[in-house]
């Protein structure tokens, strides 16, 4: 589904500031 892939890319960037924290 392609909204699924523009999920994974937000997922991504989240767990990217997330871990930064």
């Amino acid at each position: 589904e392609r909204a699924v892939r523009g999920y994974r890319l937000l997922y991504d960037y989240y767990s990217k500031t997330y871990k930064k924290k």
